[in-house]
């Protein structure tokens, strides 16, 4: 497996942060503003929909661009479609800065980016996760970029991890 080139993470762990104000991106509507906007057109899409991939995706292209580095990782603005686009690139366990991402049923998901791992006596005990499209709350469907802690088992609907290089 191709080790991430170093730096990658911590630019788009970076990058995600700066949306994380606790102000609404939707500044236009539901799942609409100007940066939204922006990352779902990166994916092709050209009404207000989820964004929580797509948020993410561009803050992945941005610091592969910085860096001058084109990645293997596949975009969209699905959660789960990103699970079926890259399985040379799915994790069995999450490492900071790779893509977490949910399954809520009935085709609905929700992704982020990990932050931190927390480990007990060796065992996964908790993830820190940035992730757009949600709030304080965690909801998968909501108006602003937020960073918050996911305990397990609270993360049992957890579909799988994605290395973004």
């Amino acid at each position: 497996m191709i080790e991430a080139p170093v730096g990658l993470s911590t630019l788009v762990i970076a990058n995600a942060r700066r949306y994380a104000t606790g102000k609404s991106l939707e500044t236009d509507g539901p799942n609409d503003g100007p940066e939204i906007r922006e990352w779902l057109a990166e994916r092709g899409i050209t009404t207000p929909a989820p964004y929580c991939a797509a948020g993410a995706c561009a803050q992945i292209h941005e610091a592969a661009r910085t860096m001058g580095l084109v990645l293997q990782l596949r975009y969209s603005a699905g959660a789960l479609r990103m699970l079926d686009l890259n399985p040379d690139l799915v994790l069995a366990e999450p490492e900071i800065g790779c893509l977490v991402i949910w399954d809520h049923g009935q085709g609905k998901g929700h992704l982020g980016i990990v932050t931190g791992v927390t480990r007990v006596a060796g065992e996964l005990a908790a993830i820190q996760v940035i992730s757009f499209n949600t709030n304080a709350e965690g909801s998968r469907d909501a108006d602003q970029c937020v960073e918050r802690g996911f305990p397990f088992p609270q993360a049992r609907r957890l579909a799988g991890y994605i290395r973004i290089a």
